[in-house]
């Protein structure tokens, strides 16, 4: 399942026409789709069941998949009309690929939440200090290590 359609892509991109001869081929586009839903999914998968169904969620997701896409399109516009005399479309949705990553760890660690996702495991499974911040613990004699 798609969280986001070629459509969504066409409509970030208004000045461009996506067919078999163009610079970025519209047959392309769903390539791109499920590339970056498969990197949403890896990351949610730690602590969701995916693909993930709640309306809500994927309201959400779709303004994710739909920013990695239009991304990995404008990259590619941008490399393949350097030599054009036209302007580069700009396409911002407010925040970059990185953006979107980072929010994703932050959902896979459950720092933040999709209200209607169904967790992967009850009790949203288990969250270490220690491990999330590389911490070795480490016992010394003749110290209160409790």
């Amino acid at each position: 399942m798609a969280y986001c359609l070629a459509a969504d892509i066409q409509k970030d991109f208004p000045g461009v026409v996506f067919d078999t001869t163009s610079k970025v081929k519209l047959a392309d586009i769903p390539d791109f789709i499920t590339d970056a839903d498969a990197l949403i999914d890896s990351y949610l998968s730690a602590r969701y069941v995916v693909p993930v169904t709640g309306s809500e969620s994927l309201a959400v997701l779709k303004f994710y998949s739909r920013t990695l896409v239009s991304d990995k399109v404008k990259g590619l516009l941008e490399i393949k009309q350097q030599t054009n005399q036209n302007a580069n479309q700009n396409v911002r949705s407010g925040l970059t690929s990185r953006d979107i990553l980072k929010l994703l760890a932050d959902l896979r660690d459950g720092n933040s939440q999709l209200p209607d996702a169904v967790l992967a495991k009850s009790g949203g499974g288990i969250n270490s200090f220690n491990v999330k911040n590389g911490v070795v613990p480490e016992f010394k004699k003749d110290t209160e290590a409790w």
